[in-house]
């Protein structure tokens, strides 16, 4: 598509502008199949690893991990979320994947609904950064859209945002590419692919 470098800045521009929407249709819960998926991932490290997210928004997912009893690195890039977060007295820092580095390893770094705003280029940067940020053999586990191709939508926050879909055996082979083992599963409703990768012994 034309606009297709474009792409980060239509999308986190319009986070920021509705950033209040979204808040309000963000559920303040964890349930359903991500919610199994969550545990999932938390059971692949011990209560004491060292979690980092991206892309923790409104901080649902962070204040499920914290009541499992772990600790997490909240982190966003969108100022708006920011600081929602620290006005909620949350410890929260600004962190680009795509060209941020925080100089700490983690055991497992988690980012849902983060990826799938990334083309192809963008994924494998992201990704190197994450590689960057982990322990030997650390985890990252993501969160992204069912399906092929890529568009700019502007369903459920009324301005545009974009989107790239993924097919299981793809996502599985980019990250091998990258890396990374992946166990992948497809939600119940058939639209989420659940990804649990870890960094291989030889990275």
């Amino acid at each position: 598509m034309s606009d297709k470098t474009n792409n980060q800045t239509l999308t986190l521009n319009t986070y920021e502008q509705m950033a209040q929407h979204y808040i309000d249709r963000t559920p303040t819960s964890i349930d359903g199949d991500y919610k199994q998926y969550l545990d999932n991932f938390l059971a692949s490290v011990s209560k004491d690893a060292k979690i980092l997210e991206i892309g923790s928004a409104v901080g649902t997912d962070a204040d499920y991990i914290e009541s499992k009893g772990y600790g997490v690195t909240r982190t966003d890039v969108v100022n708006a979320f920011l600081q929602y977060q620290r006005n909620k007295g949350k410890c929260i820092s600004r962190f680009n994947v795509l060209e941020d580095r925080l100089h700490q390893y983690f055991d497992l770094i988690i980012a849902s609904a983060v990826f799938l705003h990334f083309d192809l280029q963008q994924f494998d940067q992201a990704v190197v950064n994450v590689k960057n940020h982990l322990e030997k053999n650390g985890h990252f586990a993501l969160a992204v859209k069912k399906g092929r191709g890529e568009e700019y939508t502007s369903e459920k926050m009324e301005s545009p945002r974009y989107f790239r879909y993924w097919t299981e055996p793809e996502l599985a082979t980019r990250l091998h590419n990258n890396g990374f083992s992946a166990d992948i599963a497809t939600g119940s409703d058939n639209k989420w692919l659940y990804c649990l990768a870890t960094l291989n012994d030889s990275q």
